[in-house]
């Protein structure tokens, strides 16, 4: 492929394979350089994890809290929780 910085998770456009349906950028792994590719709803997911946050009125999550997201600034928000959880 043409190097991880050229691809997102959920393209489907411009991955130089051709197959017998739709593929989709399904995940990015940085440390072995590899693109995967899946079916659509493979593309959807119900957790994110997210590293070196900002929380403006605080300085940590305690606990876990209900709010609105965005995965992508065009995206409509929609609610969740977040949580703190331990590195893996």
């Amino acid at each position: 492929h043409k190097g991880i910085i050229h691809y997102t998770v959920g393209q489907r456009k411009g991955l130089g394979i051709s197959a017998d349906k739709p593929l989709y950028v399904i995940a990015i792994r940085p440390e072995t350089n590899e693109i995967l590719v899946g079916d659509n709803e493979d593309v959807f997911q119900h957790k994110v994890y997210a590293n070196h946050l900002n929380f403006m009125p605080f300085d940590k999550l305690e606990e876990t809290m209900r709010v609105t997201a965005k995965i992508r600034y065009s995206h409509p928000p929609a609610p969740c929780s977040i949580r703190m959880v331990e590195p893996s």
